[in-house]
């Protein structure tokens, strides 16, 4: 059993794409409004080629190993995601699910527990007289003891010896499906493979019904907790993605640009919450009664203060390419961002306000946004905030998210 790993990127030409997987991108919706090119960070499979999609402006010249390092991190980060994306509430686009975050979370879950523990093995326990461990309740109702001076002696006992099978009929089926696991979704998630079969033969039949009989038959003999919750994962796993006919699997997201500004919220230090304190539109009838309308108000993305200097800084996480004036935010972009400092003065008008956009990128096309003159651009419309532009690599803003870290360079640029 043999699985191809391709490691592409998200905004990737569609041409650039296999297929195959090419078909099921069309099919799925994801792909920009113009059609040619992917809209999709994570992975996809079809039959044995699986397609990783990292973030875009990833470094395109890194070598395959390299790739192969940053995809286990790409893939913590949209678990970690999942499970804090219930908790959200700070974006317009909540409510955008990534799709497959059961599968991640099970397929993670189940191939960490094997790479730690190995194979699940049956633990037998067998009775014997004069062998293993003394069971006294059991000798002393069998057995006829000796009196002596000193008391009772028996010359035989009853004892029992526990052994660890691994050549159950449910080690087989945890090892078949630890095993398919490992071929479509070790790499990606970890950075290679890692299953050994251990002379395990296949299970006597291999269909969704039986395995779940096997399955459920063995949870119902389980006292160790990491084994029932093992059991439970696999049983889940049977019933949800390996029992599901389809011959594709997605994991990922059409909207990298959500997950791309909760981990920056993340990643940098001194964010506070404003958003409470902006004014809000409100609207007036005919008879002057005023309905404020709160849901429409000002949501900054990231906002941090610095309270020695009394500083904030504005800034709004874009996933946008921006190597060029067609990749980089529009009209409607600069304007949340100009209003967002007339709001923030408004509530503190002594302090030094920054305002700045975030994009992903190892390299600097773009240094900072103005309003200037239309026909002398060299005149700046000081009413306007500029806005700088700063770029991140995208691995740096991973790896820090994955570890719970800061991005203290980072962080102190914003804000001095």
């Amino acid at each position: 059993m043999e699985s191809t790993v391709v490691y592409l990127k998200d905004r990737c030409l569609l041409s650039d794409v296999p297929k195959a997987v090419a078909s099921k991108l069309s099919s799925a919706r994801l792909l920009t409004t113009s059609g040619k090119k992917v809209c999709y960070c994570g992975l996809i499979t079809v039959g044995n080629l699986t397609c990783v999609f990292l973030p875009r402006q990833t470094e395109t010249s890194c070598s395959v190993s390299v790739k192969r390092n940053f995809s286990p991190a790409l893939f913590k980060a949209l678990r970690l995601y999942s499970q804090q994306s219930d908790r959200l509430n700070t974006s317009d686009d909540e409510g955008e699910n990534l799709e497959g975050s059961e599968q991640l979370s099970l397929a993670y879950d189940l191939l960490s527990d094997y790479r730690m523990n190995g194979l699940y093995s049956r633990r037998d326990i067998h009775r014997k007289t004069n062998e293993g461990k003394p069971n006294w309740p059991r000798t002393v109702a069998k057995h006829q003891p000796y009196l002596s001076p000193s008391g009772p002696i028996y010359m035989d006992y009853e004892g029992s010896k526990s052994r660890n099978r691994t050549d159950s009929e449910a080690s087989r089926i945890h090892a078949y499906l630890i095993q398919n696991l490992d071929v479509t979704y070790g790499e990606a998630f970890f950075g290679n493979t890692s299953f050994r079969d251990g002379g395990l033969t296949k299970p006597s039949t291999i269909s969704k019904r039986y395995f779940l009989a096997i399955l459920n038959g063995e949870l119902q003999k389980l006292y160790s907790e990491r084994d029932m919750k093992i059991f439970r994962m696999l049983i889940k796993l049977v019933k949800k993605v390996w029992g599901n006919t389809t011959t594709s699997r997605f994991i990922g997201t059409k909207s990298f640009h959500t997950i791309w500004e909760h981990m920056l919220k993340k990643v940098i230090s001194g964010t506070i919450n404003l958003n409470d304190k902006f004014s809000i539109p409100t609207y007036t009838n005919a008879q002057g009664k005023r309905f404020p309308a709160a849901q429409k108000g000002q949501r900054t993305d990231i906002i941090i203060h610095k309270e020695e200097s009394n500083t904030f800084a504005i800034i709004d996480a874009k996933y946008y390419e921006a190597t060029s004036l067609t990749t980089s935010p529009g009209w409607p972009d600069l304007v949340k961002q100009f209003f967002y400092a007339k709001a923030v003065e408004s509530l503190y008008g002594s302090a030094t306000i920054k305002n700045f956009f975030i994009f992903p990128g190892t390299e600097s096309h773009f240094q900072s946004v103005l309003m200037a003159d239309r026909k002398d651009e060299s005149k700046t419309d000081e009413q306007y905030q500029e806005i700088d532009c700063v770029y991140i690599n995208p691995s740096e803003v991973i790896e820090a998210y994955v570890t719970g870290g800061v991005l203290t360079d980072l962080s102190e640029r914003l804000i001095t």
